[in-house]
């Protein structure tokens, strides 16, 4: 099962959304939220269980699920019960280790058309390295949505917040997902924000997910106290304005290992300067 899944509230400004009738609508809210889901949205659900959550009739279900099959949302097989949302990863923060259970659960789904059309449709999220071995010079998002761009509701183009600061709450999820010991509170946006601000997004991903890998490799003892403090620094580290600024006496910038030096629970990496 799947513990987080990210809908996109304009969804509900979606024209295809718009002109579902209301069992329709219901049914994709529950394909894309139900627990029987996995990390791949191609998973095994009756229809029987599908009536139980949503409250609709068999025969209701049954005309449902051809609505959103005729759209392209999403792919039906009657005699096994699978189904599979075809742009449910497309919407998800899609860091190494989701990678890994994407590819678990399709794996556990055994030889279906599906798996293939699957591994056939997101080839390049599949070739996105896992965290054993992880370059952490590249930043393996791409082929993760960032809102919606194809008219399917799922949320696959650009997210934007209120400010018009782009990708804010992908990368919020993507911290909430990859960096252990996170505790998800109000301050996330902010934290993300500020990083987004020194080093654009493609940089501030990348030092999530450094992060993450960093803190998987240390034994639990000696892990960050305070992982939203620790990315903060790790953002302010590669700030560029951070390195080019002098003290105003003259004397030269203190590193970045000296300026974590009133934050005993950060231990920065040894190849720090």
């Amino acid at each position: 099962m799947a513990d987080f899944t990210q809908v996109q509230a304009d969804l509900w400004e979606d024209p295809e959304f718009e002109e579902l009738p209301a069992p329709a609508r219901l049914l994709w809210l529950n394909l894309l939220t139900t627990p029987t889901r996995n990390t791949a949205g191609l998973y095994h659900m009756s229809i029987r269980r599908m009536s139980f959550e949503t409250g609709l009739e068999k025969d209701a279900v049954t005309s449902c699920l051809g609505i959103l099959e005729g759209l392209g949302w999403i792919r039906w097989d009657a005699a096994t019960s699978l189904v599979w949302v075809r742009n449910f990863v497309k919407k998800q923060p899609c860091g190494p280790s989701l990678v890994t259970k994407i590819k678990t659960d399709i794996e556990g789904i055994g030889s279906h058309p599906f798996v293939d059309e699957f591994r056939s449709y997101y080839v390049d999220t599949l070739s996105t390295p896992t965290r054993q071995g992880i370059d952490t010079q590249q930043t393996p998002s791409a082929t993760c949505a960032r809102g919606d761009g194809d008219g399917d509701g799922t949320g696959t183009g650009t997210v934007r917040d209120g400010d018009g600061d782009g990708d804010i709450g992908v990368l919020v999820a993507i911290c909430r997902e990859e960096v252990q010991g996170w505790e998800p509170d109000a301050k996330d946006p902010r934290c993300i924000k500020r990083g987004i601000e020194r080093l654009g997004y493609a940089d501030a991903e990348r030092i999530v997910l450094e992060l993450a890998a960093y803190q998987e490799e240390k034994p639990p003892k000696s892990r960050y106290k305070n992982p939203r403090l620790a990315l903060d620094k790790w953002f302010a580290k590669e700030n560029p304005r951070a390195k080019k600024a002098a003290p105003a006496n003259g004397s030269p910038p203190t590193s970045a290992r000296e300026q974590l030096a009133s934050y005993p629970d950060i231990k920065p990496p040894g190849d720090w300067r």
